[in-house]
Order: C-alpha cells, then sequence, then structure tokens
C-alpha cells in the first residue's frame, strides 16, 4: 500500500467522511491533513499516517493485505 495519496485518487475512493471530489478533497486536506506536499499545479498528495483513523481503516478494507507490507502497523 502507499504512504501518499493524490486528492484525485482519495475521491475516487469515495470514502465515507470524504469528500467526492478532487477540488473538496484539497480543501478538505487544507484543513484537516497534518502532513501533505504540493505536486505540480494544484495537486497535493497527503500522507497516509495523516489521515483521521476511521479513514486510515476505510483505506486498510479496501486495499488487498499484501499491499498494506508498506504501512506500519498503528
Amino acid at each position: 500500500m502507499k504512504e501518499w495519496f493524490t486528492s484525485q485518487e482519495l475521491a475516487a475512493m469515495k470514502l465515507p467522511g470524504l469528500p467526492g471530489t478532487d477540488r473538496r478533497v484539497r480543501e478538505w486536506a487544507k484543513k484537516n491533513a497534518k502532513i501533505r506536499k504540493k505536486l505540480r499545479g494544484k495537486g497535493i498528495e497527503i500522507s497516509f499516517l495523516s489521515l483521521p483513523p476511521a479513514l486510515q481503516v476505510a483505506i486498510r478494507a479496501a486495499t488487498s493485505p499484501g499491499e498494506l507490507a508498506s504501512i506500519p502497523p498503528e
């Protein structure tokens, strides 16, 4: 599993408690994500570890077990 997610990737996951569009996820991240990095243009990447615990659980549930190897357990 990746440690960084773009706002587009998170919007496409349709996670509960997270906006469903790239633009709204970027706005949400500016207010709520502690660790993020700017990409070219308007893009940002958000650290998995900076997401709220409920979103981390939802992402873990949506990914295959083999992808979880690179994310440290809480």
